[in-house]
């Protein structure tokens, strides 16, 4: 009968050095099944915030793109007024200069000058410039003897720019 215990004992002892064994392998295979997975899971998720951060960027320049085209959208509308406001002082007789209707036209350019100002708009210089395509649009040809062929002779209409950007040319006249 001791025997039989004995004997009962190993088969248990082999049986559950089995199962353990089993179970063991078992628990290493979900280990590293949910390493891949942890691992799968981490690069999808520096993916996502990667293409978050781009996203982040991209926003930040379609913002600042559609700002810039907004402003010059406005700005190309504000000009003409600007100009007429300019026209008409230039054009002011000189018995009317010291009137307070036209001093006060005379305020309003300086507002519109000061809005453009706060913008960064500069006009683009003509006198005694050389014709620029890209600051220039030659609307005539005239000979001058006084001037070199490509010398701009008169300015018809302002150009102006932006930061730098023309984003109207000038309307010249230039010696031919």
């Amino acid at each position: 009968m001791a025997n039989k215990k004995k004997d009962s004992k190993k088969t248990t002892n082999s049986e559950d050095t089995e199962k353990n064994a089993s179970e063991i392998d078992n628990l290493k295979k979900q280990i590293e099944e949910l390493k891949l997975e942890s691992e799968k899971n981490l690069n999808g998720w520096k993916r996502a915030q990667a293409d978050y951060q781009n996203y982040l960027k991209n926003a930040g320049r379609d913002r600042e793109r559609f700002e810039k085209i907004t402003t010059i959208s406005i700005l190309t509308r504000f000009f003409p007024l600007h100009r007429n406001l300019s026209l008409a002082l230039e054009h002011t007789p000189e018995e009317y200069k010291e009137n307070e209707w036209v001093r006060g036209i005379e305020q309003i350019f300086k507002q519109s000058e000061a809005l453009l100002n706060e913008f960064g708009v500069e006009q683009i210089k003509t006198e005694g410039e050389k014709f620029d395509p890209e600051f220039h649009e030659a609307i005539s040809k005239e000979k001058h003897d006084s001037k070199q062929t490509g010398d701009i002779i008169r300015e018809v209409s302002p150009g102006y720019m932006l930061n730098g950007e023309t984003i109207v040319p000038s309307q010249v006249v230039v010696a031919e």
